[in-house]
């Protein structure tokens, strides 16, 4: 079976984020949205606090980067950040990107000139092929 939900920020616009869950919820289907730390704490407390509400997805790529080594504590860090929200929301699902976007999708976090295997805090000399 296929599960749909909604993103909320491009459907409506100008309603705080528990209202716009509540719009899609109403709707019935689960909402998603793109960043936890884009709404205040009160918005993401308010959906909660509420047993009906349902949110399907997030963005939990905060911070950091998984493709610079010296970025990966930062990174890691941010998706337990955003695991803890996404417990308090009963979310299941995060959406892992290789680091943080901007508002507009663009792609702001460090990159490695070669990111073979930065995540190997093992490798030492150069990377394979490299």
């Amino acid at each position: 079976m296929l599960d749909l939900s909604i993103c909320v920020e491009p459907i409506f616009e100008n309603l705080p984020l528990d209202q716009l869950v509540k719009e899609v919820n109403q709707r019935g289907f689960p909402a998603e949205f793109w960043q936890w730390r884009n709404y205040p704490a009160e918005a993401i407390d308010a959906i909660a606090a509420d047993p009906d509400s349902r949110i399907s997805l997030f963005g939990g790529s905060i911070d950091g980067s998984m493709v610079h080594p010296d970025h990966i504590e930062a990174y890691v860090d941010g998706l337990e950040k955003s695991a803890a929200v996404a417990k308090k929301l009963r979310c299941e699902k995060l959406s892992i990107t290789t680091g943080y976007h901007g508002p507009k999708g663009e792609v702001i976090h460090p990159i490695a000139e070669h990111p073979g295997h930065p995540l190997d805090h093992s490798l030492q000399g150069p990377l394979p092929g490299g």
